[in-house]
């Protein structure tokens, strides 16, 4: 009996041993393993992931500062005498709707309308977000050009010297531009105008600039 309870206690402390060994073994081999970095996985972008600084509000792109500050500069605006508000007037008399901000024109402005400078920007940009789409449908090359000509462009889309139908896009679009430039000119208002001086100076100079930026195209 003695000599059993000898054995079974000379098994016991093999296993506990043996038990020991492994787990020892296997901590120093876990130890001594090289750590593995991490594997990335290469996703598909979703843009609706990304944000587009530029597109956040209130943050313009460099492009639509200046675009507004091109168009501020040649669209009209009538102040009233705290020079706080935009009235609302008609730069001819013979428009059926009136004017208000700069160069906003539709039927929804009244006579005695009245704005603020920034809803005067709000229509400016709403203006502009609406006329760029016509523009680039109608001459497909148009984000590839310079800014200089893509804000004359847009200057004289803006009062409608340019419409897609007119021969300068025809032009324009087939690269051949010194024509272009020629044929913007060859228009009934800049004619009326250049030929009576004193009566719309501004039209004259402006249609003259988008001319030229056309021409550089050329170049």
């Amino acid at each position: 009996m003695l000599i059993f309870l000898k054995l079974i206690l000379v098994s016991l402390s093999l296993l506990v041993f043996s038990m020991a060994k492994f787990t020892f073994k296997d901590i120093t081999d876990f130890i001594d393993k090289p750590s593995e970095e991490p594997k990335l996985t290469n996703l598909p972008y979703n843009p609706k992931d990304a944000q587009d600084p530029v597109t956040l509000p209130g943050k313009p792109t460099d492009d639509m500062e200046t675009y507004m500050q091109f168009l501020k500069g040649h669209e009209g605006k009538i102040l009233d005498e705290s020079k706080k508000y935009h009235k609302a007037y008609k730069p001819v008399e013979t428009e059926q709707y009136y004017t208000i901000g700069y160069g906003h024109y539709s039927k929804d402005i009244t006579k005695d309308m009245t704005i603020t400078n920034e809803q005067a920007d709000k229509y400016l940009i709403d203006d502009i977000n609406i006329r760029l789409p016509e523009i680039k449908k109608a001459i497909p090359k148009f984000d590839s050009m310079p800014l200089e000509v893509r804000k004359n462009i847009l200057g004289s889309w803006f009062r409608g010297s340019i419409k897609p139908k007119h021969n300068t896009v025809k032009l324009l679009n087939e690269g051949k531009f010194k024509e272009a430039s020629k044929e913007f000119l060859n228009h009934d208002e800049y004619k009326k105008y250049k030929a009576n001086p004193g009566t719309m100076d501004g039209v004259v100079k402006r249609m003259e600039a988008t001319s030229k930026a056309i021409a550089s195209l050329s170049l």
